[in-house]
């Protein structure tokens, strides 16, 4: 379940190193930029990226929203908490 900053588009938390120039400081063990969320699946360069993991909350779509009305939320930081 997505925690109430999630609903708000922002997944900073999913980053644990923080973050340089907006983009997620966590790396494999090959270098690669892990924990970043990015507009699009299959381009996973900074220029798409979501700077700081934040969603403009703007952007979501009617149907999203109404989605997330019917689910429950919660404050849980690892949102796994009912």
């Amino acid at each position: 379940m997505p925690n109430n900053n999630e609903l708000n588009g922002n997944f900073s938390q999913i980053c644990g190193t923080g973050f340089s120039a907006g983009i997620c400081n966590d790396r494999d063990s090959n270098g690669n930029v892990i924990n970043q969320i990015y507009q699009s699946w299959n381009d996973h360069s900074n220029a798409n990226a979501y700077l700081n993991n934040q969603i403009d909350p703007t952007t979501f779509s009617p149907f999203a929203l109404k989605v997330e009305s019917m689910i429950p939320h919660t404050d849980a930081a690892n949102a796994s908490t009912w």
